[in-house]
C-alpha cells in the first residue's frame, strides 16, 4: 500500500499553531503596558497576594472566597518569578490561548467526513478576534476554555473507548473547569447523564464512566470547597461570585435594558449584609435577596429572561469593550466601534453555521454542543447576560462550522437529504438566533441609547 500524500503545509497543526501565537504575540504589544481594568483588578489583586505569600485573601488580609482559586492561583505562579507585572500574566494567557487553539483543533479532527475540517476550524480559532481578545486579558475565560475544551474530548472518548484514562481525564479537567469558573457545577450532571447514555458499550458501562468521573470531580474540589467552609463560615463550593451575580440580574437597581451594567453602577448594588459579612453570609443573602426581588416582580423577571438570552447570544462586546476600557491604548469611539462590527460579525458566521454543522453533522458531539448551550442559557437567563459568557459554547462550534463551509458545494442536497424533524429543528434555531440578534439590538443597544 503506498504511503498517504503528506498534507499541505497550511493544514499541519504545528504551523496553525504557529500562526496562533505569532498573531496572539504581535497584537498583544499595545496591551502589555495597560493596567489591570475590570475584572482583571481582582484577578491580578489575588494573583499578586498569592505570590507574596498572603494566601487567597482580600487587600485587607482576610481570607476571602470570592473568585474560583485557579486562574489566580496561575498569575500567581508567574508573578512569583517576574514579581507582579500584569503584561507577564497576558503573555501567559497568549501562551494558553495557543493552546486552546491546539484543542479546538482535536475537537474539530473527531467529527467524521472532510479531513480538512480540522485544520480549517484550527486556523478560523487562530484568527478569531473573540479568541485572541480574551488571550491579551487577565480574565479567566483562555484557561476556563482550555480546562472544558480537554473535558469535552476526554468525554466524548470515554464514550467510545475502552479503559480509565479517558474518563480519569475528563473528571480532573471538568473539576479544574469548576476551580476556574464555579458555574461549571451545574453542567456536571447533565454531563453525566450524556456521558451514561451516549457511551456505546450501553448504558450500564457509561453509568460505570460517569460515577468515576464525578468521583474525581468531587475528590479534586473538595480540599478547596473545605478550606471555604473553614474561612467562610458556611458551605461555600467554589466561590460567592456566582451568587451575588444571580443578585446583580435581580435587583431593584438592575438596569433594564443592559441587565450586565448593574456591576457598573456606583454605588454598586449589595446583598443586604452586614459590614465584613463573611463569604457564607454573602453568598446566602445574595441568594436571599434576589429571590425576594423575583417574588415581588414575576412578570419583570419573566419579562427579562428572553432579554438576557439575547444578550448571551447576541452581538460581541468583549473586544469593543477592551478598546473602549483602553486595553490597547487610548480609548477610541471610532475603533471600538470597529472592533464590535468585526468581532460581532465574525461571531454571527460562526453560530450560523456552527448551527448548519450541527445539522449536517449530527452526532453524540452534537448532542454534548447543544448540552453545553443549554446550560449556559440556563444560568444566563436567570442571572444576567453578555457575549462574554458563551465563550464556553464556542469551543465546538468550530468545528461544526468548519464542516458546514466545506460542505457549501452540496448544501441544498445535504439539507434536502436531512430527515424532516431535523431540517424543522434547524430552522427554528437559526430563526430563534436571529431573532435574538435583532432583540440585542434594537433593545439592549439601539434602545438603551436613546432611552
Amino acid at each position: 500500500m503506498p504511503d498517504a500524500p503528506p498534507q499541505p503545509r497550511w493544514r499541519r497543526p504545528l504551523a496553525i499553531l504557529a500562526g496562533a501565537l505569532l498573531v496572539r504575540l504581535l497584537t498583544v504589544v499595545p496591551a502589555l503596558p495597560t493596567a489591570p481594568f475590570s475584572d482583571e483588578i481582582a484577578f491580578h489583586s489575588l494573583g499578586q497576594r498569592l505570590a507574596a505569600g498572603q494566601g487567597f485573601s482580600t487587600t485587607a488580609g482576610r481570607p476571602t472566597c470570592w473568585r474560583p482559586p485557579l486562574w489566580p492561583a496561575a498569575l500567581a505562579a508567574v508573578y512569583r518569578v517576574t514579581g507582579p507585572a500584569p503584561a507577564a500574566g497576558r503573555l501567559l494567557n497568549v501562551l494558553l490561548g495557543t493552546a486552546l487553539v491546539g484543542l479546538i483543533l482535536l475537537l474539530a479532527a473527531q467529527l467524521p467526513g472532510d479531513p480538512r475540517r480540522a485544520a480549517l476550524a484550527g486556523w478560523w480559532a487562530a484568527l478569531s478576534p473573540t479568541l485572541i481578545y480574551y488571550s491579551h486579558t487577565l480574565f479567566s475565560e483562555t484557561l476556563f476554555g482550555l480546562c472544558l475544551a480537554l473535558s469535552l474530548l476526554a468525554l466524548l472518548r470515554a464514550s467510545g473507548e475502552s479503559g480509565r484514562g479517558w474518563p480519569l481525564l475528563a473528571g480532573l479537567a471538568l473539576a479544574l473547569a469548576c476551580l476556574t469558573r464555579g458555574s461549571t457545577l451545574v453542567l456536571l450532571p447533565p454531563a453525566l447523564v450524556w456521558l451514561t447514555f451516549a457511551d456505546q458499550r450501553g448504558w450500564r458501562h457509561g453509568a460505570g464512566q460517569a460515577v468515576l468521573v464525578a468521583l474525581l470531580v468531587a475528590a479534586v474540589i473538595a480540599p478547596w470547597a473545605a478550606r471555604n467552609h473553614r474561612v467562610a463560615g458556611g458551605p461555600v463550593l467554589v466561590d460567592s461570585n456566582g451568587a451575588v451575580n444571580f443578585f446583580y440580574g435581580n435587583n431593584p437597581r438592575t438596569p433594564r435594558l443592559r441587565p450586565w451594567e448593574a456591576m457598573e453602577q456606583q454605588p454598586l448594588p449589595w446583598p443586604q449584609v452586614r459590614p465584613g459579612a463573611p463569604d457564607a453570609e454573602l453568598q446566602r443573602a445574595a441568594l436571599t435577596d434576589a429571590a425576594v426581588y423575583v417574588r415581588a416582580f414575576p412578570a419583570r423577571f419573566l419579562l427579562g429572561l428572553p432579554l438576557k438570552t439575547a444578550n448571551l447570544w447576541g452581538l460581541n462586546r468583549g473586544l469593543a469593550g477592551g478598546v473602549a476600557s483602553g486595553l490597547y491604548g487610548p480609548a477610541s469611539t471610532p475603533l471600538a466601534l470597529l472592533a464590535a462590527a468585526l468581532d460581532s460579525a465574525e461571531g454571527l458566521a460562526l453560530l450560523l453555521l456552527g448551527l448548519l454543522g450541527l445539522a449536517l453533522a449530527w452526532g453524540r458531539l452534537a448532542e454534548l454542543q447543544v448540552l453545553v448551550m443549554l446550560y449556559l442559557t440556563l444560568i444566563h437567563a436567570a442571572s444576567y447576560g453578555h457575549s462574554r459568557y458563551r465563550f464556553g459554547a464556542l469551543l465546538l462550534l468550530y468545528g461544526f462550522g468548519a464542516g458546514a463551509l466545506l460542505a457549501r458545494p452540496t448544501w441544498r442536497a445535504d439539507l434536502a437529504a436531512l430527515p424532516r424533524r431535523r431540517r424543522r429543528a434547524l430552522g427554528w434555531a437559526v430563526a430563534g438566533l436571529l431573532g435574538l440578534w435583532a432583540v440585542d439590538l434594537l433593545v439592549s443597544e439601539i434602545g438603551a441609547r436613546l432611552g
